[in-house]
């Protein structure tokens, strides 16, 4: 699971007491969870799956089968990273809290 990090301030920031903040409250929506077809997952390298998590700025992906109509499993990069004993790092996208704090005097 993604937790959505804006969220969690706009919460704090709003008045809500860490204590109160629901998982709910955090995660990220559906249609924001990129997900990978199984058939064409199974023609993709490493290397493809990578670029893919570097390039939306995701530490995890899902993986469905669209035939089966369900979720087959889910992609990590620190998996991947663990397993090929590399370095992986997935810069995040810029979120209006870290702008925020970038230019705060």
């Amino acid at each position: 699971m993604e937790l959505d990090e804006q969220n969690f301030m706009l919460h704090l920031n709003g008045g809500t007491r860490r204590e109160d903040i629901l998982v709910r409250d955090l995660m990220l929506p559906r249609a924001q969870i990129k997900a990978l077809s199984y058939p064409e997952l199974k023609k993709a390298s490493v290397n493809d799956v990578i670029e893919m998590l570097k390039q939306n700025h995701q530490q995890h992906c899902l993986v469905i089968d669209p035939d089966q109509h369900h979720i087959r499993g889910i992609i990590s990069a620190s998996d991947i990273a663990r397993r090929l004993h590399m370095p992986l790092v997935i810069e995040a996208t810029p979120t209006f809290v870290d702008i925020f704090q970038a230019v705060k005097p």
